[in-house]
């Protein structure tokens, strides 16, 4: 049968709860606040990831203040002298966000 979620009554309904104050939250006074500090900021996200999607990652960064400055370009990432994959990024001096050709595990390796 269909998963109701909105049911207190429903196991389900206190799992995702419990669960969901992990998954999704605003940053947006965290990451500015990291900027105006000049510290820098990497958003990154895989073009295939289902979970936390580059398309609403780059929807939320557009809406960051100076957005508007905001250069977008395809990055070639070399590694090992073998091209790995390219990524579409947009970079203004101490901030980037990058959509990686990869899935929701992308940073995993990069660690």
């Amino acid at each position: 049968g269909k998963v109701v979620f909105n049911n207190p009554g429903n196991a389900f309904y206190h799992i995702y709860n419990a669960y969901n104050k992990y998954t999704t939250y605003n940053t947006t006074y965290f990451v500015t606040s990291l900027l105006d500090k000049g510290l820098k900021v990497l958003v990154m996200n895989g073009d295939q990831d289902y979970i936390t999607n580059s398309v609403g990652a780059e929807a939320w960064v557009l809406n960051l203040k100076g957005a508007d400055k905001l250069k977008r370009e395809v990055l070639e990432i070399d590694k090992d002298d073998k091209l790995k994959r390219a990524a579409e990024a947009r970079e203004l001096h101490n901030f980037l966000m990058e959509a990686a050709r990869a899935k929701h595990l992308a940073a995993q390796g990069m660690l």
